[in-house]
């Protein structure tokens, strides 16, 4: 490759890269793409997005690289929106997604797209080429990236130019879509921290209506920056009175509307208060005008005149089965006018506020019926059941999230236990079945957790046949130029890895994450290994991982030699907006994102990590057998047990647990140690045979690989297997264990630890 597709290269990768490091700016990640566009191109870059009726072509952002040109351009009247029924280049590549490139352009193309007062200046220009690319995303076209050369020296646009553009053009598409993504899950973050906020001190002021009423209406009033109005329906159903008012910002607007509501009560069919109670639906007024006020009486249009209120916003109070009064906001025609957001804003405080209300009224209720002892009492203990119940379910959807992970470990193990007992019951045994209900259960509640960390799975995809060992050497440039010269890229990939039906371009965006992901783990140096292989995930292994299918699959594995992580961060890592990097450095986005692709294909992704060792993630996608050859398979040992006598070193006690009762369970006798000194001892004291040490790879303390070799020192014909989270040939490469060494990989099921078990024995 030459120094200039080198660096074509290298410019490609670092647009990209830039796009997604700006998804959290969504302004900024408009202007990086143009910019971006601007300097691969050499010229000019302008964005146009379709508008969200789907009408409009609106231009977002525009720059060129030259300041001279960016001055003429200034000059030139372009519309802000083009409509998408006009007959022009970017309305067809809306159209059909199809990009448009002309090599090189005339001056009567000049003419025929714009205005006679900008010719000269346009040619001034000296236009060489111009492209208009789609930004494809999802299956449909969200806008137009339109790119031209310019100047007496600049070169004429060609294929390879199309191809660039596109290719920059559809990752910057994706990064437009995360940002909005991003944008919305901002918003409603912070509606819920207010909401949240809102509701503590809603419950906190129950015992006092008068002032849990004011507070409702100053909270809103701060959170939508406009004069909130709290109204209660009378007794009677004929008014709607005001309880409270508040205007943080404008004391004279506050007057004023407490003077209107002095003249006389408002009607429960009076203004937008009256049309909230009359439909039970919530308002959102842009725009007031005068017929708004027209039905008022003279005295009290003036003073609402006075008001020049030019936005309404107003949502129900709902209890007890009905509507018992409204919440409203107003702003002035100074202030901006209010939106969709926060309509939704209200709606959430309203719902809030009226729990709250209805808890305050109900103990208002039960102070007021002293005289009758009981009834009160019966009446204050429900109602402080109902706050100690809300303030728990409050808590438990806190801590739900927190725990739902460790509670799926506690059931994997569960479930493997009720396994093994299965097995040693005739099926007609009345135990058997009731083994089988406790597994049935175990599954019941492991699909509970599973939906209190779920999250989005709907990207469109476009799923075809994907040969990935084809897909990560087309990435490998791109993975270098990532990477750097600091960190040694390995590519491990067997040669006959069978292929996995996907969408391609997700596929890429994961190994971009896995890979950036690995290079952040690794700041000043280091190795990443990229495996593939094939794999047999059995019913044992899809019994514990929810949402695995049994079967062939294809692997992946990105390893990196980095500082790891402890179990507390990988039990999260896959958190939307999770993140572990300092503020600016990354979103939290990348493998919740990597996470939801992978289960949309099909597939399951696990990691393994050590702090201080580094990590793999490895993701296994169901294989496809079209138009492809059965894959021959090496043959299992036909015989599982044996009385062989086994050392079994695993620091986790779970994990060393249940290993020692699979095998026991097959005739072998199982000394077991929680670390390597504690191997040496047992094995020092034992004075028959050992046939086999089964340690894990990684440990606190002494290693496995260290503890293998003390051994052999002592029993030379012991027969060694190693156990491990990383992959076999990423171990070799980071230099934890040698080439040829037997290796069983975690998670392991029964019956892949006794084939493997029998394998090392046999020889």
């Amino acid at each position: 490759m030459s120094e200039a597709a080198r660096k074509g290269v290298a410019d490609v990768a670092n647009a990209i890269s830039a796009f997604s490091e700006s998804i959290a700016d969504y302004p900024r990640l408009v202007e990086t793409i143009v910019h971006s566009m601007a300097r691969l191109c050499g010229g000019f870059c302008s964005i146009g997005l379709v508008s969200a009726d789907g009408q409009w072509l609106e231009t977002a952002a525009l720059y060129d690289e030259d300041p001279e040109a960016r001055a003429l351009i200034a000059k030139i009247s372009t519309a802000a929106r083009l409509p998408l029924s006009s007959k022009t280049p970017a309305s067809e590549v809306i159209r059909t997604g199809v990009a448009f490139m002309t090599p090189a352009f005339t001056s009567e193309m000049l003419r025929a797209r714009f205005a006679p007062e900008a010719w000269p200046l346009l040619e001034q220009l000296q236009i060489k080429g111009v492209m208009q690319v789609p930004l494809r995303s999802q299956g449909s076209v969200v806008g137009v990236l339109t790119v031209n050369r310019h100047g007496p020296d600049a070169k004429e646009f060609d294929q390879a130019d199309l191809d660039v553009a596109q290719h920059v053009a559809d990752h910057a598409a994706l990064s437009l879509i995360n940002a909005r993504r991003f944008d919305e899950a901002q918003r409603i973050n912070r509606r819920l921290r207010v909401t949240s906020i809102a509701a503590r001190e809603f419950a906190e002021n129950t015992g006092d209506l008068k002032s849990l009423l004011n507070v409702i209406a100053n909270r809103a009033s701060d959170a939508l920056r406009g004069i909130c109005v709290l109204r209660l329906i009378s007794a009677d159903g004929e008014y709607l009175d005001q309880h409270a008012a508040s205007s943080n910002d404008d004391p004279d607007l506050l007057e004023v509307a407490q003077a209107a509501d002095e003249i006389a009560r408002w009607r429960v069919n009076e203004g937008v208060a009256g049309r909230i109670v009359a439909t039970g639906d919530s308002v959102l007024i842009e725009h007031v005008d005068a017929t708004a006020i027209s039905h008022f009486p003279a005295e009290r249009q003036g003073l609402l005149q006075k008001t020049d209120i030019a936005s309404v916003v107003g949502a129900p109070l709902r209890a007890r089965g009905g509507i018992i009064g409204t919440l409203t906001a107003s702003r002035r025609s100074s202030a901006p006018a209010f939106t969709p957001e926060d309509l939704r804003l209200l709606q959430d405080l309203a719902i809030s506020a009226s729990l709250a209300i209805s808890n305050a009224q109900l103990l208002e209720r039960a102070r007021g019926e002293l005289s009758e002892r009981k009834r009160a009492e019966a009446a204050l203990t429900l109602m402080e059941d109902q706050l100690r119940q809300a303030q728990k379910m409050d808590a438990v959807g806190k801590l739900a999230g927190g725990i739902a992970h460790d509670f799926n470990n506690v059931l994997s193990v569960i479930l493997s236990y009720s396994a093994l007992l299965t097995e040693q019951f005739d099926p007609s045994d009345t135990r058997a079945a009731d083994v089988h209900e406790i597994q049935r259960a175990a599954q019941r509640a492991a699909g509970l957790t599973h939906q209190l960390l779920a999250f989005s799975r709907q990207q469109v995809s476009q799923p075809r046949l994907v040969d990935l060992n084809k897909l990560i050497r087309g990435l490998h440039r791109m993975f270098e130029t990532l990477t750097g010269a600091r960190l040694a890229l390995h590519l491990v990939l067997d040669p006959n890895l069978g292929r996995c039906q996907a969408d391609p371009g997700h596929l890429e965006q994961v190994l971009m994450n896995l890979v950036v992901n690995a290079r952040d783990a690794m700041p000043d140096a280091g190795n990443l290994t990229i495996e593939t292989a094939n794999v047999e995930l059995d019913q044992d292994y899809a019994e514990r991982h929810l949402d695995v299918v049994p079967g062939p699959h294809v692997m992946v594995a990105v390893s990196d030699t980095g500082i790891g992580m402890d179990r507390a961060t990988q039990d999260r890592i896959f958190e939307p907006f999770f993140t572990t990097k300092e503020v600016g450095k990354g979103t939290g986005l990348g493998l919740s994102t990597t996470f939801g692709i992978v289960k949309q294909n099909g597939g399951s992704i696990w990691v393994y990590s050590e702090v201080g060792r580094g990590t793999t993630f490895k993701v296994y996608l169901p294989r496809s057998f079209e138009a492809e050859s059965p894959v021959r398979r090496s043959e299992a040992p036909t015989r599982l047990a044996g009385d062989e006598t086994i050392l079994l070193v695993e620091d986790e006690e779970q994990v060393r647990t249940v290993a020692r009762t699979i095998l026991e369970a097959q005739g072998y006798r199982v000394l077991e140690a929680a670390d390597g000194d504690a191997a040496l001892a047992l094995a020092s004291r034992h004075a028959e045979t050992i046939e086999l040490l089964f340690t894990d790879v990684v440990m606190p303390g002494m290693g496995g690989t260290e503890l293998a070799e003390r051994l052999l020192e002592l029993r030379p014909k012991l027969r060694v297997l190693y156990a491990s989270g990383y992959t076999e040939k990423a171990i070799v490469h980071h230099r934890v264990l040698d080439g040829g060494l037997a290796l069983l990989q975690k998670p392991f099921t029964p019956i892949s630890l006794l084939q493997k078990v029998r394998e090392v024995l046999d020889g």
